[in-house]
C-alpha cells in the first residue's frame, strides 16, 4: 500500500464523514489528485470531500494576494530599482541580467523570514571592512584602486538592492499582488486571521520534508493552536544513520522539537529499504538520446510481458505502477518520441500521463524567435540599397521546420539565392512572391533596429517587433490546425500569453500608449488579460505618476528569451495513468512499483552546486538561507523515499556526456553499490548497453562496371566527349570521375560570401578575354600593352563588374574579398608588363574550342567494338611569338590561378604521365594534339599565311598567376624529342586508346585509387 493510501485510510477511519471539515495540504497538486482518488476508493459511504490543496495553492488562497508572473515582476522590479540607481535609469541593459536573480533572492529572504534590514546591514558592514582593507592594505596602488572600485560598486549595488526590496514589497502589497515568498511571509504574519477567515478546524500536512522557515513556522503556528496533524514518511535506513543526508531535515526537526515522537506526528516510520525485496539495475548507455530510447525499450518490454501473462488489464487500471523520472527536463521531448508505439488493443496515450512541463527554451519556436532577432540585427539598411536580409539568416529561417513549406521540397527564394549568389536578399522581393510572400513579409518586417547605441527610437522598435510576432503567431496558428501539430499549437499559445503579458506591462508603464499591439486570435486569454490591465490601471497607476521604460530592442530580446527559458508548457493527459512521466519534485509523496530514472549522471542527478543567488555563501549560512547542502539533502530524500516502496528501480546514465564531470554516474549509483547492494533483500545489477553501431571499412571503395555502366560510359565518350582535364581526373580519382560523369552527381550549391578560388580564377580569365578580344587576328604591341596597363580606372571597373556578374551579390568592398579584388587588379597590369617582353605577339584565338573524333577498336565482352571517341578541350589562348633566338613559336596557353609546381610539368616517357604527380602534363599534351588535329582540319582561323607545322615550334603550357615571374611554362617530355610529328600523334592516340580500353574494361572496377598499369601489356611485349 502506498503512503497516500495509508494516510487516506487512517484519516477516514478516524473522521469518517467528518473528514470533510479537514484542510489537507500536500507538497504538489499531483499528490492532491492521487490522495482524492485513494480517498474515494476507501470511503464506504458517500462523503463530502475535504479541502485538498497543495501548499502553494493554500498560501495563495489564504493570503488573498494575486501572484504575479515573472514577466510582470521584472518590469515592476526595474521600476523600483531605477528609483535608487540612476546609472541604469532609462535602460534595461544593465538590469535585465540580474532581475531574475534578484527576484530569486527576494523570494528566499521572505520565504525564510529573514530580517531583511539585518541582512543588508550585515552586507554593508562586510563590504565596508573590505573597502578599508583595500584602502590601507599592502597591495600595489593600481591593483588597490581597481579592487576598491569593484568593491565600491558592489557596496552601492547592495545599498540600492535594500531600498529596491522595500519599495518593491510595498508597491506590490498596496495593489494586492505578491511573489511567492511574500505571500508565505504574509500568511505567517497573519496566521490567526487566516485560520479564522478560512474557518480551519484542522490542517493536515502530508508528506513534507524540506521546509523553508516560513513553511515550518506556519505549521508550528497550527500546532500551537492545536489545529495541526502531520504525517511524515520516513525509513529507518536513513533516519537512524547520523551520516545519511536523506534524513537531515527529520533529524533537525527532532532536535528542535518540531517532531516530538508522538504517534500522530511520526505516522509512518518504516523499515522498507532493508526488508522489502527490490531489484535495482544500473544501465550505462553511450549518449544522452540513447537514455530515452532505452527507457522506451524497457517500457515496451514491460507491456509485452504483462500482455503475455494476461496481466495487462490490471496494469492499465493501476494507480501507481510505473514512473519515468527526468532529472533533466530537456529529455522530455526525446522521451516522448521514444515511447512504445500504439498497437491493436494497446493505446499508449491512455497509459501515459506527463506531470511536468517543457520549457519554451527546448522547443523549435525558441530557435525561430532567436533567429528573427538575429536577422533584424544583420539586415542591410542602406539609403542606396533596399532593405535586405543576410543570406545565412534567410536560410536559417526559411528552412526552419515551422516555416518550411509543408507541401514543397524547395524554397524558391533559397533557390534564387543560391543560383545568383545573393549575399543579401531584398525584403521587398521576398514579399512579392506569390506563394508565401505574405509570410515572408511578416518574418522580415523592418523593426527599425538601429546600430547606434544611443538610438532614441529604441522603444518604438519594440512595438514593431511585437506586432510582427503577433502576426507570425496568427499565421502559424492557421498552419497548425491539424491534430498532429497539437504540440506546436501549445507552444504558440504559451508564447502568445507571454507576449500579451509583456504588452500589458508596456501599457502599464507607458500609459500614453493605450492601444493593443497584437491581434485578438485567442479571445478568452485576451479578455482575461484586459481585465488585469484595467485593474492595474485603476488600482495601481492612479496612485503614481506616469511611468515610462524606454525598452530598447537589445533589452527586449534579452528579456523575452530569458522569460521564454523560464516559461513552462503544461501537458494534459489521463491524470491517473499507470505510467507517469515526471520530474523529481513532482514525485514527492507518491509511490510506484516500477521506477525508471534517466540522466542519472553526476551534475544532473542531483544538480550540484547550482544556486541562482547573488548573496555570498557565508552570508547565506549566517542568516539561515538554504545552500546547496540543503538542496542536496532534500534531493537525496526524494530519491530514497522512491526506493522505499518500489520493487524495481532502473537508473540509466550516459557515459559520454560533455563537461567537467562528463560520463560520470550519479553519486547515488555509488551509494547504492556500497550501501544497498550488499543487503540480502536487494538484487543489484549493472550493465552496459552496447549498440551495434555501423562500422566504416577503410578499404578502397570499389564499383564493378556493369553492362549498364559500360553503356553509359560509351555514350559519354562518344556524345558528350572526353576532355583532357577529365582524363587526368580519371587517372587521379577514378571514383570521383565515376560519380561526376557516370552517376552525374552534382555538387551541392554553396553560397559564396568569400570569393572561392574558382570564382577568382574565372574573374581573371574573363578579364583577360575581354581585354584581348579586340586584338584576335592582330598583333599585341608594346604601345597597346602600356596603354591598357596604365588605365587603372578601367581595369578596376572591369574587375568589379566581372565579380558582380560571376559571384552575384557577393560583397567585394570589405575584408578578404576586397584583398582578392585588389590582388586581381594588380596581377593584370603585371601580366601585361611581362607580355611586353614577348611583344609583338600575334593573337590567334581566345577560348578556342578544340574538338577531334577518333575511332578505336576496343574489346568488350570478348568482341571487338568500334568506339568513336570525341576528344574536346578549350584553350584559353593561342598566340605566336618570335623568341630572341629567332624561333617562331606557336603557344597553346592555359591560365592557372591555382598552385602548381613547374617540376610536375616535366617527364621522360609517356608512361610517366600515369603517375599522380605527372597527370597534369596530360592536359598540355592533349591540347597540343588537339591543336594539330584542328589545324590539319583547317579549323584554326587567323593563322599567318606562311604557317606550317614544320617551321613552327608548337608549345603547350601554363601561365601561373601565383608565380608570374616564371612566365609562360610549357611542358617538357623527353620522349617527344626523337619523334616526328606523325610519331607524336601516334603515341598520343596509343595513349588515348589505352585509357579508353581501361575505362570500358569490365574487369577493372572504379576505385578510389587506380590500381592497373595501363602500359603493362605493352611492356610485356
Amino acid at each position: 500500500m502506498s503512503f497516500l493510501q495509508k494516510v487516506a485510510t487512517e484519516l477516514y477511519q478516524e473522521y469518517k464523514t467528518d473528514i470533510s471539515s479537514l484542510h489537507i495540504i500536500l507538497p504538489t497538486r499531483r499528490a492532491c489528485l492521487y490522495f482524492k482518488t485513494f480517498l474515494s476508493e476507501i470511503a464506504e459511504e458517500t462523503i463530502f470531500s475535504p479541502k485538498v490543496v497543495s501548499l502553494e495553492d493554500f498560501i495563495v488562497n489564504a493570503s488573498g494576494l494575486e501572484l504575479e508572473d515573472t514577466s510582470a515582476l521584472v518590469f515592476e522590479l526595474y521600476d523600483s530599482y531605477k528609483e535608487f540607481d540612476k546609472g541604469v535609469a532609462g535602460s534595461l541593459e544593465r538590469f535585465a541580467p540580474m532581475a531574475i536573480t534578484m527576484l530569486s533572492d527576494f523570494n528566499l529572504i521572505d520565504r525564510n523570514l529573514v530580517k531583511s534590514h539585518e541582512l543588508f546591514e550585515y552586507l554593508d558592514e562586510v563590504k565596508t571592512l573590505e573597502r578599508w582593507g583595500e584602502m590601507y592594505g599592502e597591495e600595489g596602488k593600481e591593483e588597490a584602486i581597481s579592487s576598491l572600485s569593484r568593491i565600491t560598486e558592489y557596496y552601492l549595488f547592495w545599498k540600492n538592492v535594500e531600498q529596491t526590496y522595500n519599495h518593491f514589497r510595498e508597491k506590490l502589497e498596496s495593489s494586492g499582488r505578491a511573489y511567492g515568498g511574500l505571500a508565505f511571509r504574509w500568511v505567517y504574519e497573519n496566521l490567526e486571521q487566516v485560520v479564522e477567515e478560512q474557518r480551519i478546524k484542522c490542517a493536515v500536512f502530508i508528506g513534507f520534508n524540506q521546509l523553508y522557515k516560513a513553511e515550518e513556522m506556519i505549521i508550528r503556528g497550527f500546532q500551537k493552536m492545536n489545529k495541526a496533524k502531520i504525517f511524515w514518511d520516513m525509513d529507518t535506513f536513513y533516519l537512524d544513520a547520523s551520516w545519511h543526508e536523506a534524513g537531515k531535515y527529520f533529524k533537525k526537526f527532532r532536535q528542535s522539537g518540531f517532531i516530538k515522537g508522538k504517534k500522530d506526528e511520526i505516522s509512518f516510520v518504516e523499515n522498507l529499504i532493508q526488508t522489502q525485496k527490490k531489484e535495482i539495475e544500473v544501465i550505462s548507455v553511450v549518449n544522452t538520446i540513447t537514455q530515452a530510447k532505452t527507457a522506451g525499450h524497457l517500457l515496451n518490454e514491460m507491456i509485452e510481458r504483462l500482455i503475455s501473462k494476461n496481466e495487462f488489464f490490471k496494469f492499465s487500471t493501476a494507480r501507481n505502477h510505473t514512473a519515468v523520472l527526468l532529472p533533466d527536463e530537456t529529455m522530455l521531448l526525446p522521451m516522448l518520441y521514444s515511447l512504445p508505439k500504439s498497437t491493436e488493443g494497446v493505446n499508449i496515450q491512455k497509459l501515459v500521463n506527463i506531470t511536468m512541463g517543457v520549457s519554451l527554451r527546448n522547443t523549435p519556436l525558441f530557435s525561430l524567435i532567436k533567429n528573427l532577432f538575429q536577422a533584424q540585427e544583420n539586415m542591410l539598411r542602406d539609403e542606396e540599397q533596399p532593405l535586405s536580409v543576410y543570406h545565412k539568416d534567410l536560410q536559417r529561417i526559411l528552412q526552419h521546420p515551422y516555416i518550411r513549406p509543408i507541401n514543397e521540397d524547395e524554397n524558391p527564394p533559397l533557390q534564387r539565392m543560391h543560383e545568383e549568389n545573393l549575399i543579401y536578399f531584398s525584403v521587398k522581393e521576398l514579399s512579392d512572391y506569390k506563394i508565401n510572400g505574405w509570410l515572408y513579409a511578416i518574418l522580415f518586417e523592418d523593426w527599425g533596429v538601429s546600430s547606434k547605441k544611443d538610438d532614441a527610437n529604441g522603444a518604438g522598435n519594440i512595438h514593431k517587433a511585437m506586432r510582427s510576432f503577433f502576426k507570425l503567431i496568427e499565421a502559424l496558428a492557421h498552419r497548425f490546425t491539424q491534430e498532429e501539430f497539437s504540440l506546436e499549437s501549445e507552444y504558440l499559445f504559451e508564447f502568445y500569453k507571454l507576449l500579451k503579458q509583456i504588452e500589458r506591462m508596456i501599457i502599464a508603464f507607458a500609459p500614453d500608449r493605450e492601444t493593443h499591439i497584437g491581434n485578438s486570435i485567442f479571445g478568452e486569454i485576451d479578455e482575461e488579460l484586459d481585465k488585469k490591465i484595467n485593474k492595474n490601471k485603476s488600482e495601481n497607476q492612479s496612485k503614481k505618476a506616469k511611468l515610462k521604460i524606454p525598452l530598447k530592442i537589445e533589452s527586449f530580446e534579452r528579456l523575452l528569451l530569458e522569460l521564454m527559458r523560464d516559461r513552462k508548457i503544461p501537458f494534459t493527459g489521463e491524470p491517473i495513468a499507470p505510467i507517469q512521466i515526471m520530474g523529481m519534485l513532482e514525485s514527492r509523496a507518491l509511490d510506484f512499483e516500477n521506477v525508471i530514472i534517466i540522466s542519472a549522471n553526476e551534475g544532473v542527478f542531483p544538480h550540484g552546486k547550482v544556486l541562482t543567488s547573488s548573496i555570498p555563501f557565508d552570508i547565506r549560512l549566517q542568516f539561515g538561507l538554504p545552500t546547496h547542502t540543503e538542496d542536496d539533502a532534500a534531493y537525496s530524500y526524494n530519491f530514497y523515499r522512491l526506493l522505499q516502496r518500489s520493487k524495481k528501480i532502473t537508473l540509466i546514465y550516459a557515459s559520454d556526456m560533455e563537461g567537467m564531470r562528463g560520463g560520470e554516474p550519479s553519486r547515488y549509483v555509488h551509494q547504492i553499490k556500497s550501501e544497498l547492494a550488499p543487503l540480502e533483500n536487494i538484487s543489484f545489477y549493472e550493465s552496459r548497453l552496447n549498440l551495434p553501431l555501423p562500422t566504416f571499412d577503410n578499404k578502397i571503395r570499389s564499383v564493378e562496371k556493369t553492362p549498364a555502366i559500360i553503356e553509359r560510359l560509351e555514350k559519354y565518350l562518344t556524345d558528350e566527349g572526353l576532355s583532357p582535364s577529365y582524363i587526368s581526373r580519371y587517372l587521379e580519382e577514378p571514383m570521383r570521375f565515376y560519380e561526376q560523369k557516370v552517376l552525374q552527381l552534382e555538387e551541392p550549391p554553396l553560397m559564396e560570401e568569400d570569393l572561392f578560388q574558382h570564382t577568382y580564377g574565372q574573374v581573371m580569365h574573363e578579364a583577360l578575354e575581354e581585354l584581348f578580344a579586340p586584338l584576335v587576328g592582330k598583333e599585341i604591341t608594346e604601345e597597346w600593352l602600356d596603354k591598357t596597363r596604365n588605365d587603372k580606372e578601367n581595369l578596376k571597373l572591369l574587375v568589379e563588374r566581372l565579380i558582380t556578374k560571376i559571384a552575384g551579390g557577393v560583397i567585394h568592398d570589405t575584408g578578404k574579398n576586397y584583398l582578392l579584388k585588389e590582388v586581381t587588379q594588380s596581377l593584370i597590369p603585371e601580366f601585361l608588363r611581362l607580355q611586353k617582353e614577348e611583344a609583338p605577339i600575334r593573337l590567334i584565338a581566345l577560348e578556342q574550342n578544340l574538338v577531334h573524333k577518333i575511332t578505336f577498336d576496343i574489346g568488350i565482352d570478348g568482341k571487338i567494338k568500334k568506339i568513336p571517341l570525341k576528344l574536346k578541350g578549350t584553350a584559353d589562348r593561342i598566340d605566336i611569338i618570335t623568341t630572341k633566338e629567332g624561333i617562331k613559336r606557336l603557344q597553346v596557353i592555359d591560365y592557372k590561378t591555382g598552385k602548381l609546381d613547374a617540376a610536375a610539368l616535366k617527364a621522360d616517357t609517356f608512361e610517366q604521365l600515369l603517375s599522380d604527380e605527372k597527370a597534369k602534363i596530360i592536359q598540355l599534351v592533349l591540347y597540343k594534339y588537339l591543336f594539330i588535329k584542328a589545324y590539319q582540319a583547317n579549323k584554326i582561323k587567323h593563322l599567318p599565311t606562311d604557317f606550317s607545322l614544320e617551321e613552327y615550334e608548337i608549345s603547350s603550357g601554363f601561365w601561373f598567376f601565383r608565380k608570374l615571374s616564371s612566365n609562360f611554362t610549357p611542358y617538357a617530355l623527353k620522349a617527344e624529342k626523337d619523334l616526328t610529328l606523325d610519331g607524336f600523334l601516334a603515341e598520343v592516340e596509343t595513349f588515348l586508346q589505352k585509357v579508353v580500353e581501361n575505362m570500358l574494361d569490365a574487369s577493372i572496377p572504379f576505385s578510389d585509387v587506380i590500381d592497373v598499369d595501363l602500359w603493362e601489356e605493352e611492356e610485356v611485349e
